[in-house]
């Protein structure tokens, strides 16, 4: 039977770091997905307004 892996084991294979961060994700990257996220979206009147 195979011995089961201590939780550290398990997160340090894992890709995702303790802060909750994926291993490639640099904080720049997660800073800027949180301001498109909350970023309101244009209308199109607006869009077409700025041409």
């Amino acid at each position: 039977m195979e011995k089961r892996k201590s939780l550290y084991n398990r997160i340090s294979e894992a890709n995702i770091l303790p802060d909750g961060l994926l291993k490639e994700v640099s904080y720049d990257v997660l800073a800027l997905a949180i301001v498109a996220k909350n970023r309101p979206l244009v209308s199109k009147n607006e869009n077409s307004n700025l041409k």
